[in-house]
């Protein structure tokens, strides 16, 4: 960081105007992060304002203190080539319902993606997100309010392990699933009789 000149060009591009021309201090590294995080963001700005489509992706990452946090992805969709930018971390301070995930979601859009309300609706073909089963009401409810409130020609995506997981925890509590338990520890006992019966 002590060459100054060197870089002076990268320096120009990022538009750096706070760096000291001679002496550096322990905040110089920091400085020069914050004016490239703009210019990165801006590039990505104008990645998804020119793409053809975009899909924005959601999952829950909980933080060493227990905090909650919703990572933004997109997609940026150019002939059909899918490209991954991820944009955006989102703490989440209030309650975990539809109305304030969407709005989480809506902003992040917005701010880091740069898109407005008629963009939105006219390039987010797809909205998934990874539903926990602790959080899979306002979840599901967060997929469906993005589609009919912001993107009306936006498809729905869940992870499909998770709903396979909630469709058996679903599926336990019914008595047709006690019948099935039962023909198939059946069936799996007269299979090892038979083979008994063909050895001997």
């Amino acid at each position: 960081m002590l060459e100054y000149e060197s870089r002076l060009t990268l320096y120009k591009f990022l538009n750096v105007l706070d760096l000291p021309n001679v002496h550096w201090c322990d905040n110089s590294c920091r400085v020069m992060a914050s004016y490239i995080y703009r210019v990165v963001i801006e590039e990505i700005k104008n990645l998804i304002r020119d793409a053809s489509f975009i899909v924005v992706t959601i999952d829950e990452v909980t933080s060493i203190e227990n905090g909650s946090y919703l990572p933004v992805h997109y997609y940026t969709v150019n002939d059909w080539v899918r490209v991954l930018h991820v944009i955006s971390l989102r703490k989440v301070d209030c309650a975990s319902i539809a109305a304030n995930l969407t709005k989480l979601v809506v902003e992040a859009v917005k701010t880091e993606g740069g898109l407005n309300p008629g963009q939105i609706a006219s390039k987010l073909l797809t909205f998934g997100a990874d539903i926990a089963s602790a959080l899979e009401d306002w979840r599901l409810e967060a997929t469906t309010h993005i589609s009919e409130e912001h993107a009306p020609f936006c498809i729905d995506v869940h992870c499909v392990a998770n709903r396979c997981n909630l469709a058996l925890r679903a599926l336990l509590t019914q008595p047709i699933f006690g019948a099935i338990e039962q023909v198939l520890g059946q069936t799996y006992s007269t299979s090892v009789r038979a083979q008994e019966i063909f050895r001997a």
